[in-house]
């Protein structure tokens, strides 16, 4: 049998190299013929991975099976990673995760319905866990700013001024006016966003991100 190993973390300070030991193991003692390996140090919630996207171009010529350490190795999104598994089913390809235990194929190459069912199961769990994580995150952030006036960041937000010994926040009185005007300037038009970047241009405050909303904007200056 051949097969491939995926590997990925997730920051350039961790090491994928634990999870292609493993999985080389796992082949030899398989009696898989490794014939890919592909690593690499990249968000799991980025679709567009480019030894992600080497491996989505094999076919049942090339491999029959591809090893991965566990099912958040593929993706961090449930629905990309369903996606995944069915595209490689429909090509004869067996994904095998060894944390779960579970092959997407049967022996007889049709496809493993109880598998399929309990990925999407553990996927959907798994990103719901992440979101609340996230949400838990920002919370505590925001209650650490605005309950003890403390920063989690040295870098003030626009409008406040930073202490570097009590590390806490202070209104910045002079900024703080030029959002309450940059609010009632942007908060009823439809081209908040073009209004907002050219007012605070002018103020000489040019970070404003590409991909900020409005509900987000709205929040900071409330």
């Amino acid at each position: 049998m051949r097969g491939a190993i995926y590997s990925r973390v997730s920051t350039e300070i961790q090491d994928y190299g634990k999870q292609t030991d493993e999985l080389k193991d796992y082949a030899a003692r398989n009696n898989i013929e490794v014939k890919y390996i592909f690593e690499e140090k990249v968000s799991g919630f980025k679709d567009d991975r480019t030894e992600f996207k080497k491996l989505e171009k094999l076919t049942k010529n090339d491999i029959d099976i591809i090893l991965v350490w566990e099912l958040s190795r593929l993706s961090r999104r449930s629905i990309f990673i369903q996606q995944t598994v069915k595209n490689f089913a429909n090509k004869g390809i067996c994904i095998f995760t060894k944390k779960e235990g579970l092959y997407t194929l049967n022996d007889d190459g049709t496809e493993n319905k109880n598998a399929m069912f309990t990925i999407g199961v553990i996927s959907m769990i798994a990103e719901q866990e992440i979101e609340t994580l996230k949400e838990r995150t920002i919370s505590s952030k925001r209650r650490y700013i605005l309950k003890e006036g403390h920063s989690y960041t040295p870098i003030a937000p626009y409008g406040y001024n930073y202490n570097s010994i009590t590390k806490q926040l202070t209104i910045n009185e002079d900024e703080a006016k030029k959002c309450a005007m940059l609010y009632q300037y942007f908060s009823n038009s439809d081209k908040w966003k073009d209004r907002l970047k050219f007012s605070m241009q002018a103020m000489d405050y040019t970070n404003v991100p590409e991909d900020i909303s409005k509900e987000e904007i709205q929040k900071s200056l409330e």
